[in-house]
């Protein structure tokens, strides 16, 4: 088991460091393509750590939305709200940050009271959404 996790991170490591020696479209795709298939192995904290590492996502916005979409959406198995909530964050783009925190209400509105839920649509950015989860919240 240990000697298979090394080999996966060995084999993410070399296909991040394959990565950087491509134009630079290409080197996009293939991050994604490293992350999309390691993703698993990787879970959520590092997912989201190897991407605060790449100073190509940090210098290309797109990337790095992406590249957290696949950690947040596919890496991620949150056990509650809050931690949902703090990924949520990572989110630079306002759609994607709205759209990341309305996945978790989605996710545990069966267990949130009415306080939590509002807090949770208080941290939506644009108004309308924002307005439209607190009626909710209100109504239920």
């Amino acid at each position: 088991m240990l000697s298979s996790a090394s080999s996966l991170a060995k084999s993410f490591s070399q296909c991040i460091s394959g990565a950087n020696t491509l134009h630079r479209l290409e080197r996009e795709d293939t991050l994604l393509a490293c992350f999309q298939s390691h993703k698993n192995f990787l879970g959520s904290d590092e997912c989201f750590n190897q991407i605060s590492k790449l100073k190509v996502a940090q210098r290309s916005g797109i990337l790095s939305e992406k590249l957290k979409g696949i950690c947040f959406y596919e890496a991620s198995i949150f056990q509650n709200d809050k931690l949902c909530l703090k990924r949520a964050d990572e989110f630079q783009n306002g759609e994607n940050h709205d759209e990341a925190v309305f996945d978790c209400y989605k996710q545990f509105q069966d267990k949130l009271s009415q306080k939590a839920c509002v807090e949770i649509s208080n941290k939506l950015i644009y108004p309308a959404k924002r307005n439209h989860l607190y009626q909710h919240c209100m109504n239920n």
